[in-house]
């Protein structure tokens, strides 16, 4: 599509919003009560997560999974996914019970998750690139009685004591327990006998997910939504794509079914609740990446005909470049969306050149909102490249100062959100919960402004977070693990821009002469945090770091010297 967007909306933002809305539309909206709060939710769309499963089966014998060789249609998946359902509660899973998922992508991680759900437990996904003692520190802390793992995983967990966990195992492997949903190969989930789902009670409000973050200290927190928090997104980005064409916008319209490219790993709130929930509700094709790879994912839009990707603006980049480098187009594909990090406003002109009628989409959202709380497309993105657009439908922000008081029309301050997404708390984290939580609104730590439009505009971040392609690191964290090492006076980390990262890690220390080097702490980092975690270089010296007269490092004096490069 054209970057120019001149004399083509035909009406605001907020009118648009308004018609969507109104009774007897799709988008009509109805007052709930959530923890006392009367929050505004979807009126037409699913409830709970069990709502959106029963809803996939609808599609039949339409093809939902693709992974490598493996095609799932809709019917199987649910087979598989009631399968393991009976197998959880056979083993003596209750509703309340946590059931921790640790495996790349796969069909296997979908039905896991889904059976969880489906039984009234709350489905924990861990990071598939954490380390053993990082994936059990989440295990004993969601206090989870079953980990359902593939083979690299569990053999990250060999040497540590995992007594009261009960062990599923997704490869071919004598260890642990097996059901028949995983015992029976993907190719032949569609023979399994027909299983009903199990006919416990799920209210919307009821517990479904822990997805961890880490905080600022650098301990990881399980972030706990409810099945309406989840399911609030089904509808999320089909509100900002019909609020574009009420608007005059062009929107593509596919014809037969959607198919769209996860590119993303299922861990991620993104993944999870903006790719996969949405692809089963709404009969979409979801062609499954085990990980990431530019050539792999242009091969795969060819083959299948995809029409829709999305992650964070890294995969954009990366794709841009691999299609540029082919000298070949992509005729499937009809929109790109990004999120998770700060795009550069330049990546909208760039796809327009190189992926000329690819609709752009961009939005904001983080684990404790479940993945979405704004997002535009279209000509609406491109009026605007520097925003993550207006709040989903359902969604308020607003920015305060640090007193909480609200600010006026684009003044900068702390965003914060509410809406029915918005998450119940940390797991048993009420002192960090009540920090973040109150009356409904989340403090994100973000700062932002938001114009007249209604759009936000995010200005930079509070908390001490560097986002590597979509994955958040905390400063501390690795603070922590580097002031272990013998010979380490001081040491401070600081996030540093990449050109298709979007920025990476750096360390500065301060240590004693002779006593440590770059090579020796990249070592001992390695061994003790995942890898994304590392720090791309490590600055040794004997000098001080610089402090400011609270003696706390500058960490922005460090950023400015070490950018470069």
């Amino acid at each position: 599509m054209s970057v120019h967007t001149a004399d083509w909306a035909t009406m605001t933002i907020a009118e648009a919003q308004a018609q969507l809305v109104a009774p007897g539309e799709r988008f009509e909206m109805e007052s709930v009560d959530i923890g006392g709060v009367p929050t505004r939710a979807w009126k037409n769309g699913p409830k709970t997560l069990v709502d959106i499963l029963r809803q996939g089966r609808t599609f039949g014998d339409l093809d939902f999974i693709v992974y490598n060789a493996q095609r799932v249609t809709f019917d199987a998946f649910h087979r598989a996914t009631a399968h393991a359902a009976a197998g959880l509660i056979e083993i003596g899973v209750k509703p309340g019970d946590r059931v921790a998922i640790a495996m790349s992508n796969r069909p296997e991680w979908c039905a896991a998750f889904m059976a969880a759900v489906a039984v009234g437990a709350i489905a924990v996904p861990l990071n598939g690139w954490w380390t053993g003692p990082e994936l059990a520190y989440a295990l004993k802390d969601s206090g989870s009685s079953v980990l359902i793992a593939d083979g690299p995983r569990m053999q990250r967990l060999a040497d540590i004591d995992l007594a009261g966990v009960a062990l599923v195992l997704v490869d071919d492997s004598p260890l642990g327990l097996q059901f028949s949903a995983w015992t029976t190969p993907v190719e032949h989930w569609g023979a399994l006998p027909d299983l009903e789902l199990p006919g416990i009670p799920i209210l919307p409000e009821d517990r479904a997910t822990i997805f961890y973050t880490s905080g600022t200290t650098g301990s990881p927190k399980g972030v706990l939504g409810s099945h309406r928090s989840a399911a609030t997104i089904v509808l999320a980005s089909a509100n900002s794509g019909e609020r574009l064409r009420r608007r005059g916008g062009h929107v593509p319209a596919p014809t037969g079914q959607r198919k769209q490219l996860l590119a993303v790993p299922l861990f991620h709130v993104t993944g999870c609740i903006s790719r996969l929930l949405p692809a089963l509700a709404g009969g979409s094709m979801l062609a499954m990446m085990h990980r990431w790879d530019a050539q792999k994912a242009v091969d795969l839009i060819r083959r299948e005909g995809i029409q829709a990707t999305g992650g964070v603006p890294t995969i954009a980049l990366q794709l841009l470049d691999t299609v540029e480098a082919e000298h070949e187009p992509l005729p499937s594909m009809q929109s790109l969306s990004f999120g998770g990090a700060a795009a550069p406003a330049a990546l909208v002109e760039r796809m327009a050149r190189v992926l000329p009628g690819v609709v752009p989409g961009c939005g904001f959202g983080m684990k404790e909102a479940a993945s979405m709380i704004t997002h535009h497309q279209g000509e609406e993105y491109v009026e605007a490249p520097d925003s993550c657009g207006p709040p989903v439908a359902v969604c308020d922000i607003r920015v305060v100062d640090e007193t909480g008081a609200v600010l006026a029309t684009n003044a900068i301050g702390e965003l914060s959100v509410r809406g029915p997404n918005v998450f119940i708390g940390y797991w048993n984290r009420e002192e960090s919960t009540a920090e973040v939580l109150g009356g409904g609104w989340v403090r994100t730590g973000d700062l932002a402004r938001i114009d007249e439009a209604g759009r936000c505009f995010i200005v930079d971040r509070i908390k001490d977070v560097v986002i590597r392609g979509g994955e958040n690191i905390y400063c501390a964290e690795i603070e922590g693990v580097i002031a272990e090492i013998p010979g380490v006076i001081e040491v401070a980390v600081f996030g540093v821009p990449h050109a298709t990262l979007g920025e990476v890690p750096m360390a500065a220390v301060q240590a004693h002469e002779g006593g440590v080097d770059e090579a020796a702490i990249l070592e001992f980092v390695r061994a003790r945090i995942a890898a994304f975690k590392v720090p791309a270089r490590v600055i040794v010296s004997s000098e001080e770091l610089p402090h400011n007269a609270a003696g706390k490092v500058i960490k922005s004096d460090l950023r400015m010297a070490h950018a470069e490069g």
